[in-house]
């Protein structure tokens, strides 16, 4: 196993073990395990030891002190499905733990090569008995098995003969779910409409869960397999059921345990493949493969391949796979943000997936277009006469966001979800795609804007709305809305035509063209930059000087009402417009806007480091890029936000992938389609390699210090531009 490919801990603390609950989590795209220590379920010591599973979630009704029309109705929760990793053994009654007794090795490796989480545990008991236990937990990945979990315990006595009891644990830890307090970005309650009923049968248990208010049900099954003779009884609780083996062992001998589990949202009867060899390199085949296509190489740091590994494993086995879910802020490490669905996945993550995995960016896309119906009931519960609004955050589709300031009124998802759409065909050429879900979805979305926007004093303006920057809300006019909603209704103009769409008339084409033609982008003369929205320059730059560093992140420190009244930005705003149109602007009036916008950025926001990076690297001061970089690869790794123990920030790993590709690596087309890449490599790198699909064919790019190559790995021959030259990379 490469040592870019695996992170190991040796240690017993607490605190960081908590953290590394989200971070050593495993996740197929459908259930996410947390790291937790696989005793927990007896000694209780985790932060939250559940496993998750997109498209199970509950929700309720929100309830306002103060209401108003058109709030969202119900607040939505991913909630918790029974686990399979709960395995203890008790030696003279002692819990071999790292709670009880004596610690003589703690071990745990994640390795992301294998998407496996593998424990050595050496302990000793008060009375001298050694035992050593090793465990392996795998979430098995190839959609090809219907399993999704694999668990083996190897128990090895090393000093003595003896009884000891085996414990194997399979439900929920009711108390240790609820995570409450003022954090908006932590999950807020466990609701209590949620029933879990099981059944046994030799070395097998059922499980059906429900969630009474959404009426969503899985179910559940779980199988053991043992390799030694053993006395068993049955332990049952309300939600969960414990076997228990009393066992005669002899010292050195090995005793295995394995057991494999399976969620589905329909009943199934079949057995569970308890074949460990089996399941294991079908794993290891699909991981493989995954890694061909996704692996992103720097020549000569071992710690920072390392570490690009872990986000671009994180984002994957975060996303969903089918056309019914998508990719939560926390993907399936906790349930943080109560495991809604954001911008985030189609301004931030996506992207991974169409340059590797197209058919996963295809399914991301396939979501949007299946909730089209709610987000165009959403626009006329709002009185939007046409087009659609998509939720701000959701689950099913519906909108969750009780603070409209920061929710709703972020009408720019509408254009981020467009701009996914054209970029997914940009890549793929994909016609069939587009034909039947991604015109429907530009459409719609260029309609919303004409229904929501005015023609005010000869140009086309959007009022009341927030842009990306939370500190700021509200505004009218924020440029990266009117942006992007520009660049929306033009693609829209395009396509219309593109594919003969009957859906739109022409007089509907002009008064489109005439919006874009005629968008509000404020612009200050006397500053000579861009503003952020009409009203930015009227407010007082906030007193940075006299803000302590303990009053970061200021959203938890001061009330909105009084950071609304400042320049104060919470993430890229304006400078994520810049990066998304970089090839169309001015690059003197970027360096002034990004120099003003940086000194008033805090950036609290997970989104917002790998924009500045980026816009700084393709402005040409690449040093700054790269800190900007180097922050955005840790971000998680070093709990930067202090915050990693509700899980993963996704978006930051997908901002970190397109610092590598877009930024670095300068990856964007130019004005005829043509795939381009221009070398910006910092001078910290001897070279970067990554793959990339682009219109069925697969290529190789590899960038040295001045000088970058790339080579036709499969697929049909393509132009692409290295470095200002045209060349067709062939077979």
């Amino acid at each position: 196993m490469s040592l870019e490919m695996k992170m190991e801990r040796n240690h017993c603390d607490w605190e960081q073990l908590k953290k590394e609950e989200a971070i050593f989590s495993l996740a197929n795209g459908k259930i996410g395990i947390r790291g937790c220590l696989e005793e927990d379920f007896l000694i209780k010591n985790s932060y939250d030891n559940n496993t998750y599973m997109y498209g199970f979630f509950e929700k309720e009704k929100i309830n306002y002190g103060e209401n108003a029309y058109g709030y969202a109705k119900n607040h939505q929760i991913i909630s918790p499905v029974p686990s399979g990793h709960g395995f203890a053994v008790l030696v003279d009654g002692e819990t071999v733990s790292l709670v009880e007794g004596k610690v003589i090795k703690h071990q745990r490796i994640f390795d992301m090569e294998k998407a496996t989480l593998n424990r050595l545990l050496e302990w000793e008991s008060k009375t001298g008995k050694k035992i050593k236990i090793k465990s392996s937990r795998t979430i098995l990945q190839n959609p090809k098995i219907k399993e999704d979990s694999l668990m083996s315990f190897e128990i090895e006595p090393i000093n003595f003969d003896g009884e000891i009891l085996i414990q194997s644990f399979y439900g929920i830890l009711e108390n240790d779910i609820d995570v409450n307090g003022d954090d908006p970005r932590v999950k807020n309650t466990l609701l209590k409409t949620l029933q879990y009923q099981y059944t046994v049968d030799n070395n097998s248990v059922n499980f059906i869960s429900k969630a009474l208010n959404t009426g969503v049900s899985v179910f559940a099954k779980f199988n053991e397999s043992i390799d030694f003779v053993s006395n068993k009884y049955i332990t049952k609780m309300n939600n969960s059921v414990i076997f228990n083996y009393k066992c005669d062992v002899d010292q050195g001998k090995h005793y295995k345990i394995i057991c494999s589990g399976r969620y589905e949202f329909d009943e199934f009867i079949e057995e569970i493949n308890l074949d460990e060899i089996q399941l294991l390199r079908s794993n290891d085949e699909h991981m493989k493969l995954f890694w061909e296509d996704n692996m992103v190489k720097i020549e000569g740091d071992t710690n920072l391949n390392s570490a690009i590994a872990f986000n671009i494993y994180h984002l994957y086995q975060s996303v969903g796979r089918t056309n019914n879910v998508n990719i939560a802020a926390k993907g399936l490490s906790g349930a943080g943000y109560e495991g809604h669905y954001f911008w985030d996945t189609e301004m931030y993550m996506i992207h991974q997936f169409i340059y590797t995995q197209p058919e996963i960016a295809k399914s991301l896309l396939m979501y949007r277009y299946n909730i089209l119906p709610k987000a165009k009931e959403r626009a006329r519960e709002l009185g939007i006469k046409d087009g659609v609004l998509f939720p701000w955050r959701t689950i099913d589709g519906e909108e969750n966001s009780a603070y409209y300031p920061a929710g709703t009124a972020q009408v720019h998802i509408n254009s981020d979800i467009a701009y996914a759409v054209v970029e997914y065909y940009k890549a793929t050429h994909d016609d069939e795609f587009m034909k039947t879900a991604g015109i429907e979805i530009l459409v719609e979305t260029a309609k919303f804007w004409i229904a929501f926007g005015d023609f005010i004093n000869g140009e086309f303006c959007i009022n009341g709305v927030t842009g990306p920057d939370e500190y700021t809300a509200l505004v009218n006019n924020n440029y990266y809305t009117n942006k992007i909603a520009q660049y929306n209704l033009l693609n829209a103009i395009n396509y219309v035509k593109k594919y003969s769409y009957s859906g739109v008339t022409e007089n509907e084409l002009e008064e489109w063209h005439r919006a874009a033609s005629l968008m509000r982008l404020p612009y200050c003369d006397e500053k000579q930059l861009t503003m952020q929205d009409d009203s930015i320059f009227d407010k007082a730059i906030w007193d940075f000087e006299n803000t302590s560093k303990n009053q970061y992140p200021l959203l938890l420190n001061f009330h909105p009402m009084i950071i609304y009244r400042y320049q104060v930005n919470k993430q890229a705003d304006t400078i994520l417009a810049h990066y998304l149109f970089f090839a169309e602007e001015n690059a003197e009036q970027i360096n002034r806007d990004f120099d003003y916008y940086e000194r008033i950025t805090t950036h609290d926001s997970s989104l917002s480091k790998s924009i500045f990076g980026i816009v700084a690297t393709l402005l040409g001061n690449v040093e700054k890029g790269y800190e900007y970089f180097m922050d955005t690869v840790y971000m998680d790794l070093d709990d930067k936000h202090q915050n990693v123990i509700d899980g993963i920030h996704a978006a930051n790993m997908g901002g970190m992938w397109l610092s590598l590709i877009k930024g670095f690596s300068g990856f964007t087309y130019d004005k005829n389609g043509i795939p381009m890449f221009t070398n910006r490599i910092p001078k910290e790198w001897k070279s970067i390699q990554f793959n990339m699909k682009i219109r069925g064919s697969k290529i190789k790019i590899n960038m040295i210090k001045d000088k970058t190559e790339a080579s036709l790995l499969q697929g049909e021959e393509i132009d692409i531009i290295l470095d200002n030259e045209l060349i067709t990379l062939k077979k």
